[in-house]
């Protein structure tokens, strides 16, 4: 462990950090402890995001994920923190996890059913769904559920969770406080998504005194000069309608299957491509009420109406962008 960091380098994280994978101390002037956050992986590649945070012999684990760059057969260790392996240390207070993707939850298979994991509760239910079709996905039970703006209490921790723009359904930011210190931990997020709105929520009412960023940077690259930009969800709409348009035969759609935001945006198309029209499309889905994953993200009525999870909308401003 390193000495507490002055002051002033609150806000960055040091490039000794990130190339050592050791811990960043946050001290607050006046209290007897410190807050310790350590990135265990991550630092180095895309995926198997894993950090520990420690306060006054409390820790708590944010992610527990699988290296984008590994393959699924490999028998990946999980990272050396005391009690992960067999629950064995009562300080470990559980794992929170940001989002339902792999190289974000990818290593939960691997540890004792009885370390309590906390995540979001659509999230918890599309992993469940999918552990039927794929190796991937997993069958748990969470200690507690995250909730926009809503905080969840670990022993000394004080963690917000702040629903976020991602691929992945049902996704957040943390930000965690313990000793009178705070550490926000984006986990992965984006503006240009269906929900590019949380983004700019965020912005306008971003957590207060907030002591030190731990942001992902997938697409943060060294020689990179500013000018990349990626497709935004509406571009690929309106891509997918002028294939829907132009393709004589039918049109197939290959894509993650828990990227929500892709299924709307593939709806939406094919219904201002005049390749589908809303009511058949939507007597489809009813007729497969069991059709993964989107079950988890949807209630059932008595009358078989099709009540969407309120950050959904499959017929909003269907005629236009």
């Amino acid at each position: 462990m390193h000495d507490a960091l002055d002051a002033s380098t609150f806000g960055v994280l040091p490039d000794w950090m990130l190339r050592r994978r050791e811990s960043l101390a946050l001290v607050h002037e006046g209290a007897s402890r410190t807050m310790r956050v350590r990135i265990l992986r991550g630092a180095h590649e895309v995926g198997g995001n894993c950090v520990e945070v420690e306060h006054d012999g409390a820790r708590v684990i944010l992610d527990l994920g699988w290296p984008l760059t590994v393959e699924h057969d490999v028998d990946l260790p999980l990272p050396s923190v005391t009690g992960l392996a067999n629950d064995d240390d009562p300080s470990l207070l559980g794992i929170v996890l940001t989002h339902p993707h792999f190289d974000h939850y990818g290593l939960l298979a691997k540890m004792p059913r009885s370390v309590r994991v906390y995540m979001g509760e659509a999230a918890s239910r599309i992993l469940r769904e999918g552990a039927f079709f794929t190796p991937t996905g997993i069958d748990i039970t969470p200690a507690g559920f995250l909730r926009h703006r809503h905080s969840l209490s670990l022993g000394p921790f004080e963690i917000t969770a702040y629903l976020n723009d991602h691929s992945a359904f049902d996704a957040y930011s943390l930000l965690v406080e313990a000793g009178g210190r705070k550490l926000f931990y984006t986990g992965d997020l984006r503006a240009h998504g269906r929900k590019a709105s949380l983004f700019e929520e965020l912005v306008r009412r971003p957590p207060a005194g907030v002591n030190v960023l731990l942001m992902e940077g997938t697409h943060i690259r060294q020689d990179a000069d500013g000018t990349e930009r990626g497709p935004t969800e509406q571009g690929v709409e309106e891509a997918c309608i002028e294939t829907c348009r132009t393709a004589p035969g039918m049109v197939l759609a290959m894509y993650s299957p828990q990227n929500i935001d892709r299924l709307v945006t593939l709806y939406r198309a094919t219904i201002r491509a005049e390749r589908m029209s809303p009511d058949f499309g939507k007597r489809r889905i009813l007729d497969q009420p069991s059709l993964f994953p989107y079950e988890a993200c949807w209630s059932w009525s008595p009358r078989r109406e099709l009540r969407l999870h309120p950050w959904l909308s499959l017929s909003s401003s269907i005629s236009g962008p």
